[in-house]
């Protein structure tokens, strides 16, 4: 793939952001790739050595705000007709509650997942604190000349401290898998507000 071709790819993966960024974004990737040839490439090793179109699109994307790209897709293209106007006023009981009801349960699923992992950690910390009070109920049953119940405490103690690693694993994964949702669903809301043309 040469540059121009590279170019033209790239201006293809991000129609619909708003012009000024995917100017940028072009001018950004033909200057990366100009700066290879200045140190010798030829132009096809310079297109190869960066990153592919889709990749760069994903880039400008991510680097967009996403207020910026609300704007650009809620900005009428023309001025609104008359009657145009009057529907979405009249329509607003209906359009805007059914929004709003939208947005609430998307943002409502997504606090209780982060509840659930809260949850994870609350579990961690009642396991290790189960741990420590099996340690000293063990030294207070000891005390009290009750071995059975020692016993019991104590191992009870232990099989608490023994989950405590497992629990944090799943904590950990569970976090990182959510951190991960978070920043596909993000990229995704982004995403949702390009507007394809043509």
């Amino acid at each position: 793939m040469n540059k121009t071709e590279y170019l033209d790819t790239l201006r293809k993966k991000l129609d619909g952001l708003p012009r000024e960024d995917v100017l940028h974004a072009v001018s950004y990737y033909a200057e990366m790739i100009d700066d290879r040839i200045e140190d010798g490439m030829d132009e096809r090793e310079a297109v190869a050595d960066i990153v592919s179109p889709e990749v760069a699109a994903a880039e400008t994307l991510r680097a967009i705000p996403l207020h910026k790209l609300f704007i650009a897709r809620v900005k009428p293209k023309r001025a609104l007709r008359a009657w145009e106007i009057l529907f979405l006023v009249l329509g607003s009981p209906i359009w805007l509650s059914l929004l709003l009801a939208a947005v609430a349960v998307v943002l409502g699923v997504y606090a209780v997942l982060w509840s659930l992992i809260l949850c994870l950690y609350a579990v961690e910390l009642s396991l290790m604190a189960a741990g420590v009070a099996g340690a000293f109920l063990f030294v207070f049953y000891l005390a009290d000349q009750s071995l059975p119940a020692a016993l019991f405490v104590l191992g009870t103690g232990l099989v608490s401290a023994g989950l405590v690693f497992p629990m944090h694993v799943a904590s950990a994964k569970a976090t990182k898998g959510m951190v991960w949702f978070s920043k596909r669903l993000f990229l995704g809301m982004k995403s949702f507000f390009v507007r394809k043309r043509g």
